[in-house]
């Protein structure tokens, strides 16, 4: 199956059914949040700009081998969050609430660019809650330009109301159309509507409202992201870490990657050979297949809801990047291995070293 035609109405259906879809208090704010599957427990976390949707292909890939949480960052719009409050160490603690309330003693975090942050600080801070953890196109320090500070201090004066729907979703959006306005007519005024004033159409069930960006939020959580530098800890983060990346990210440069391979004692990097920075949505095949046997390659060596150190992780499970070739890396064989059709035509995917 090509990750560039998902079965977008047919996994619909499936999360309609079979996904639970609510909110949580985590005391500072309400969380929209989804779970999703049964087995070892994976939450995710997403970037600027998005919503807890850039998981729902991976949730439907994965879900029959586990239990896929996904949440909302705080915006300040719609969740009753006071952002002026809110730093990279709230998101983590937020996170910790998240999985004392959901009754989760250990879980592995996938972390979509600034939530690889979060999944890498709560690593850092909580190591007795995480197994190991998942940076999809992450960094540990990402400098903006001066240009870009001045551009965000403007854009938090913005009203709090001012929001958008993310843009890349607008594939599930037009798979959903015809089912929400009974046309396929993109002629018809209904559907233009969608996409242009979204909020007059009814979110498909079992979504309470379309999930929506605020810009305000967004200029927040990008003047945080300037203030973020977690180089110097990396080394202290002693989990399993799984670096993927594309070789033509346009926001996040290759040398963000490198840091974190540099950095981390115990990480294996994978580079997909393709453009973007949404690889969990145009290749989630791929980040699937990536997921299922880094976990299945770190379960043994992480013991689940202890805490343990680099030293007793075994080197022919985990890999230390800067010794390990692609011949020597069991993770890396299986991954050759893998039957192919875990990967769609055009995935292809390089170990970085």
């Amino acid at each position: 199956m090509s990750s560039h035609n998902p079965p977008w109405l047919d996994w619909w259906h499936a999360f309609s059914q079979e996904a639970h879809v609510g909110t949580i208090n985590l005391g500072r704010y309400e969380a929209e949040y989804f779970s999703w599957g049964t087995g070892p427990t994976l939450v995710c976390i997403h970037g600027l700009a998005d919503s807890f949707l850039a998981f729902f292909p991976l949730a439907a890939l994965l879900k029959s081998h586990f239990r896929v949480i996904a949440y909302n960052l705080p915006d300040g719009y719609r969740d009753n969050a006071r952002l002026q409050e809110y730093s990279l160490t709230e998101l983590t603690r937020d996170l910790i609430r998240l999985l004392n309330r959901l009754d989760i003693r250990c879980a592995t975090l996938v972390g979509h660019s600034y939530g690889a942050a979060v999944a890498l600080l709560a690593a850092y801070r909580f190591p007795h809650y995480i197994a190991r953890a998942v940076s999809v196109c992450g960094f540990a320090y990402r400098p903006l330009a001066r240009w870009q500070v001045k551009l965000i201090g403007l854009g938090r004066l913005l009203p709090r109301r001012w929001a958008c729907l993310t843009p890349y979703h607008a594939e599930l959006r037009h798979a959903l159309a015809p089912t929400l306005l009974a046309t396929s007519d993109p002629n018809k005024s209904a559907y233009r509507l969608l996409f242009r004033r979204p909020a007059k159409i009814k979110a498909p069930h079992p979504l309470r409202r379309w999930p929506r960006v605020s810009f305000r939020a967004w200029m927040h959580w990008a003047k945080e992201l300037a203030h973020t530098d977690l180089r110097p800890i990396l080394p202290r983060i002693h989990r399993p870490v799984l670096v993927i990346s594309t070789d033509r990210d346009p926001l996040v440069p290759a040398s963000c990657q490198s840091e974190l391979l540099t950095g981390l004692p115990q990480a294996i990097g994978f580079r997909i050979h393709a453009r973007g920075h949404f690889p969990n949505w145009t290749h989630p095949n791929l980040v699937a297949h990536l997921i299922m046997e880094f976990h299945r390659m770190t379960f043994l060596a992480v013991p689940q809801g202890g805490s343990t150190h680099a030293s007793a992780l075994s080197s022919a499970i985990v890999c230390p990047n800067r010794s390990t070739l692609p011949h020597s890396c069991p993770l890396w064989q299986a991954l050759r291995n893998a039957p192919t059709n875990h990967f769609a035509a055009t995935d292809k995917v390089s170990m970085l070293s």
